[in-house]
């Protein structure tokens, strides 16, 4: 099936939506996030009995024009739709209720010009219930008002405002058995029910005079059990949409009031938050684990696929939560870590939100990721750093044995000269022994000396002390020429010269260098003058920063996450220098970052090229949107003494 980019999300603890700039409700994640996928089309339209445009017009159409938004500090989404031929407005607003698997729609149409217009508003869905789409079962209940489609357990009820037409058809007939076809002629011919491959149509009729509107909620109720989903819809539906909008609306002030509100401009704390309100959507809080993005390309058409949880990914999220002021999601993280780690001490290239292993192609043995060993372990440090010290003992007596499993693992993977054998890096394409990986293996035995001093294990600190400081010497000795910074050694030990932007994780998060060490400061001033002069793309938004030389994945172009790891190192070298020039160099990736955001403002990995955005909202790019306006804080409050 084709690549559909979303430009929004919303959802729940319990289901997961994504949006498209017309209002096209792209995916539909129930009862998981990331399984199972229950939409494959569901579009707004309009049918038109007017002598400017007469018949079926769908939002996506050219004679549209759009603007998308979220509102401020909420995870609710507004569309806002104009036709130019006849001066309709029309406004969509979508948001999932809390703590439930159910959708709202708010429709809006407003006859913004000087002549009466009337027509039809359209629902039309073909739902694919548990990805499934034949043998299902659609019906309508004239009585209820309620579309009920069920395959298997999967159920999902749809109502609201009382339909005028409704049709139960048929996805594969091309004839008005067909919801998608019935609708051409602005009608919908009442068949309640449908079996098999099934799709539906509900329609509102309208007529409208010069500055007269129409008001409609829409409910998409998901369920195991069709009595539980057409009780909860009921339920809603008397509550009201305004109701409803203000539920959503508070539980994204309750989901950032956990966090701290950083001493920046109103404009930055502003992005801080959509950042963690994004992050809101991707974490599971009952399996503890995070989607590096909603599954866009389940047929891993122009990819392996997204909608999975990589351990290296989740531990940079829960970090960012951490350094924001909550641990709590990295407690559940860190149980999820103990759930999944292998009997040898090591994670696999990703996983289900629910730990059973993904289809993966960076395999146990030559081919596994070791830095995703050393990203997890430094995530336990991170947040037993931010827990509360009378909580640390528990926290590290609860994750010890697993901690010195992994330790064990990566010391098993060493080479006599402190680098880590051949194995994946973490773009999962090339096979050697790079920076980066070392870099995390190194920030896992930092963090591992001071977890283990903090129980007395005073040889383990000391043997891991020593494993750090041979692994950075190491590096230092052979990936580092002054102007020049190698990716790593290739598979044959030679030394790889490519440029790329991975050795950033020396600094950042992992600390191999020490902006604060006047040495290391030198060596940081190079490696980002490297980046600039052999990584930036620069275009009117300004530059972005590619993963490396030669990069060809979905047209190669530049990087949310690696253009946010060149910001947050400017701005802790500007902690230290604030009269360099570092502070204003950083904000002008920061600001390019955001500008090539989706409509809305969610964070893909990756920035124009081939497609405009690309996996978005994207995990560890927003935690690194996090993380990079705190350090954006910290500098710019150096920079004010």
């Amino acid at each position: 099936m084709p690549v559909y980019l979303p430009t929004a999300a919303v959802g729940s603890s319990k289901l997961l939506a994504t949006l498209g700039h017309s209002g096209e409700l792209m995916t539909l994640f129930f009862p998981h996030l990331d399984y199972a996928q229950n939409v494959r089309e569901c579009m707004p339209a309009l049918w038109l009995d007017d002598d400017r445009r007469r018949g079926l017009t769908w939002t996506f159409g050219d004679e549209w024009t759009r603007e998308q938004a979220y509102e401020p500090d909420a995870n609710v989404v507004v569309t806002k739709l104009h036709q130019r031929d006849t001066d309709l407005s029309l406004e969509l607003t979508d948001f999932a209720v809390p703590e439930t698997a159910a959708l709202v729609r708010g429709y809006r149409l407003e006859n913004e010009g000087r002549r009466p217009v009337a027509g039809a508003l359209f629902f039309y869905a073909d739902f694919n219930l548990g990805e499934v789409a034949d043998r299902n079962f659609l019906r309508f209940d004239r009585e209820a008002g309620v579309f009920v489609h069920s395959w298997r357990e999967y159920c999902c009820c749809v109502g609201g405002t009382p339909f005028d037409e409704i049709l139960a058809g048929r996805a594969a007939d091309q004839d008005a058995a067909n919801a998608k076809v019935d609708m051409e002629d602005g009608h919908l011919g009442g068949q309640a029910f449908s079996l098999g491959d099934a799709n539906l149509a509900g329609s509102w009729r309208f007529s409208l005079q010069p500055g007269e509107r129409l008001d409609r909620t829409l409910l998409i109720v998901c369920s195991t059990r069709e009595a539980e989903g057409r009780q909860l819809l009921t339920e809603l539906a008397g509550t009201g949409f305004e109701t409803l909008r203000n539920r959503a609306r508070d539980g994204a002030t309750e989901w950032l009031a956990q966090f701290r509100t950083p001493a920046v401009e109103a404009g930055r704390a502003a992005e801080y938050r959509r950042g963690l309100l994004a992050m809101s959507l991707l974490f599971d809080p009952t399996e503890g684990s995070c989607l590096a993005a909603p599954e866009f390309d389940p047929t891993y058409l122009e990819s392996g696929g997204y909608g999975y949880c990589w351990p290296r990914d989740a531990a940079e999220f829960v970090e960012a939560l951490c350094l924001a002021g909550s641990t709590d999601w990295a407690e559940r993280f860190l149980q999820w870590c103990r759930r999944t780690q292998t009997a040898e001490g090591f994670w696999h290239q990703r996983y289900w939100l629910n730990g059973t292993v993904a289809p993966s192609w960076s395999i146990p043995g030559e081919a596994l990721q070791i830095d995703q060993v050393g990203a997890v372990l430094h995530s336990l440090w991170v947040a037993w750093k931010a827990t509360p010290a009378a909580r640390r003992e528990a926290l590290l007596d609860e994750h010890w044995d697993w901690l010195a499993r992994g330790m064990q693992f990566i010391e098993k993977n060493l080479q006599p000269d402190g680098l880590h054998v051949a194995a994946y890096d973490l773009w999962e394409t090339f096979r050697g022994s790079f920076a980066y990986s070392n870099a995390a293996l190194y920030g896992a035995f930092t963090g591992g000396v001071e977890l283990a001093a903090s129980r007395g294990e005073v040889d383990l600190a000391t043997r891991w002390r020593e494993r750090a400081q041979r692994l950075r010497s190491a590096c230092l000795a052979r990936l580092v020429d002054g102007d020049r910074f190698a990716r790593g050694l290739n598979e044959w030990g030679e030394v790889d010269w490519t440029p790329d932007s991975s050795v950033l994780g020396m600094v950042d998060p992992f600390d191999m260098l020490d902006p604060a060490d006047a040495a290391d400061r030198e060596i940081l001033k190079r490696m980002v003058l490297f980046i600039e002069q052999n990584l930036q793309v620069n275009d009117d938004r300004g530059p972005t920063v590619r993963r490396y030389v030669g990069d060809a994945y979905v047209g190669g172009p530049a990087s949310a996450v690696n253009t946010l790891w060149q910001a947050r190192i400017l701005f802790r070298l500007a902690q230290h220098e604030p009269a360099a020039g570092y502070l204003t160099w950083g904000k002008q990736y920061l600001d390019s970052c955001l500008a090539h955001a989706t409509p809305t403002g969610l964070l893909p990995e990756l920035l124009g090229a081939k497609h405009p955005y690309w996996a978005a909202p994207h995990g560890w790019a927003e935690g690194s949107l996090v993380r990079a306006i705190l350090e954006l804080e910290k500098a710019q409050g150096v920079g004010a003494t």
